[in-house]
């Protein structure tokens, strides 16, 4: 059994992957506090990471260039490189190190999924029954929101490469009618959300945040939220991570592989009905150009859900 002192960890995501992978670096390090854990992912991933999360000690940004990468991984001299996204690229940068590399499963949660990939190093590491736990990431406090009824926060788009996860927005509208007697409503999205902001009338008395926030101040705002309502995006893994409730609306995407993990029993699922599963586009659409298997969840299902939290 070797001696692990050094591990660096490779990952270009997206934002909601890269969530998904903290229970990693959270098992790992809470198992062997003294470990040195490194990071190589993207730009703004490395930011928030560094804004948010007690586990790693050190960042590379992938996206520098192949040689300046390979350069900061024979500086370091890792005793293991944990290689979660494995693909031609990061097999040429930790040419000639010790790795255990990630296998998509897609029969299983992404969380559990990376968690296989360190699975295979236990005899080599004698870390042993390492377990995915969630919260794993701690931002600043909040300042964003003062008011005296909880916080609901919604998240309406789900940007413009995957609009067949999203729920139409009458339907949201709908929602925060029903809400706002009850919560302070704030919503939340990147800046492909923008022109959606010009449906909120000003009698709905919300916030709006949409993109208006960093990830950083995103995860704030999430941690001080009674709880999260949103399709299948990245700030419902943020939400997760904070420690922050969510009910998830999954159609195209399915619960078991991408859920919110440990809150999949507050998930409203039609994926039984999708056609078009796991795929960018849309097959089934709606004269109102909305998802058919989205637009089967009901105003009502995540009002239940709501009040059985």
């Amino acid at each position: 059994m070797v001696n692990f002192r050094k591990i660096i960890i490779i990952h270009k995501a997206a934002i909601g992957d890269s969530v998904l992978a903290t229970p990693v670096f959270k098992a790992l390090k809470t198992k062997k506090p003294d470990l040195k854990l490194l990071y190589i992912g993207q730009t703004q991933i490395n930011e928030f990471f560094r804004n948010t999360c007690e586990y790693l000690d050190d960042y590379c940004d992938i996206n520098q260039g192949f040689f300046k990468v390979r350069k900061f991984i024979l500086l370091n001299n890792p005793d293991l490189i944990i290689d979660l996204t494995n693909n031609f690229k990061t097999n040429l940068l930790t040419l000639g190190f010790k790795k255990s590399k990630y296998k998509k499963n897609p029969k299983i949660h992404a969380v559990n999924n990376f968690f296989e990939t360190i699975d295979k190093i236990n005899e080599i590491t004698g870390l042993n029954d390492l377990k995915p736990d969630f919260p794993t990431l701690n931002p600043p406090k909040s300042e964003t929101v003062s008011d005296n009824l909880p916080m609901i926060a919604l998240v309406i788009g789900v940007g413009k490469k995957r609009s067949n996860r999203s729920w139409p927005l009458n339907k949201w509208l709908e929602l925060i009618e029903k809400l706002k007697p009850h919560y302070k409503v704030v919503v939340i999205g990147g800046n492909d959300e923008i022109d959606l902001s010009s449906n909120f009338r000003e009698d709905l008395n919300l916030k709006n945040f949409i993109g208006k926030l960093s990830l950083t101040q995103t995860a704030s705002l999430l941690k001080e939220c009674k709880v999260l309502i949103s399709s299948d995006t990245g700030p419902l893994h943020i939400a997760v991570s904070v420690g922050t409730r969510v009910i998830g609306l999954y159609g195209p995407t399915l619960v078991e592989r991408s859920g919110p993990f440990l809150n999949e029993k507050n998930c409203i699922s039609t994926s039984d009905i999708c056609k078009c599963i796991n795929l960018k586009a849309c097959s089934v659409k709606l004269y109102n150009g909305n998802s058919q298997c989205m637009d089967k969840i009901a105003v009502s299902d995540i009002l239940n859900k709501i009040n059985n939290i």
